[in-house]
């Protein structure tokens, strides 16, 4: 059925239709309390304050808005995991959850469709680069964007207050997903290390990585960008020393772009 008697398909330009399409399909904050993250989970920070929800109802309209908007679904999402011991919400932590989501249930036409990717990842979890290979090998993960946060409680023995330290290995071995088009990396830690931090961004800015389409990637020609937050001395119940007295402490982030 073509439709003809709607204004939707009758009036409004396909071009039209699939930017609202689009926004009705954005994934949004679930309003279920059940669905919050606890402020002083490692998981919680701005932009992932709970789980994501997709509102489908739109697809249920009829055969035709289905046909035309079903693909934004995947292309809107970005599809998040966490890799560290109880580092992350259940079902998307490690390296287990991980493979499952990119080697079940993926239709060809999801692949395809598949924008955006966002891993958090410990230290331990990334710097050899070897896990990281696993991922890429995988036949469906074909990302067009892969972002990677390094959190404050990511680094080597932030518990203790220690220097931030991270090895280059994972760069010098990055071989990325054919078709990856941008890699964006977020550094994050306590303000008051910020200087720790700009050196290891700097080092960083230098590598070119190699994609296995046999293109490359570059920051040479990329601008830093920097935001703060504030959020809650205590991490999973914890009170740390070095947070001070405050209930609050204040993150800096840098983010660099190849």
């Amino acid at each position: 059925n073509p439709q003809h008697q709607s204004p939707l398909f009758n009036k409004l330009p396909g071009e039209l239709r699939n930017e609202i399409f689009k926004w009705m399909l954005v994934p949004y904050d679930d309003p279920d309390p059940e669905k919050h993250y606890s402020e002083d989970s490692y998981w919680y920070r701005p932009g992932f304050e709970a789980s994501k929800k997709v509102e489908c109802a739109l697809l249920q309209t009829c055969k035709l808005i289905y046909c035309e908007s079903r693909r934004a679904v995947m292309r809107e999402a970005e599809h998040p995991f966490w890799f560290g011991a109880s580092r992350g919400p259940p079902g998307r932590a490690g390296t287990a959850d991980c493979i499952r989501f990119f080697t079940r249930g993926l239709s060809n036409e999801n692949v395809e469709d598949l924008t955006s990717v966002h891993f958090f990842t410990q230290m331990y979890w990334i710097e050899d680069g070897s896990n990281l290979a696993k991922i890429f090998r995988l036949r469906n993960f074909r990302p067009k964007r892969l972002t990677i946060t390094f959190r404050y409680s990511d680094w080597w023995y932030w518990e203790s207050n220690e220097d931030l330290r991270m090895s280059e290995e994972w760069l010098a071995r990055f071989d990325g997903p054919p078709g990856l088009k941008e890699l964006c990396v977020e550094y994050e830690t306590l303000a008051w290390k910020k200087s720790q931090l700009d050196a290891i961004v700097a080092r960083n800015k230098d590598w070119k990585l190699a994609v296995q389409d046999g293109n490359h990637l570059s920051a040479a020609d990329t601008k830093l960008e920097e935001w703060k937050w504030n959020g809650p001395s205590k991490l999973a119940g914890q009170t740390w020393g070095h947070h001070g007295d405050s209930d609050t402490v204040e993150y800096v982030v840098v983010v660099d772009r190849w």
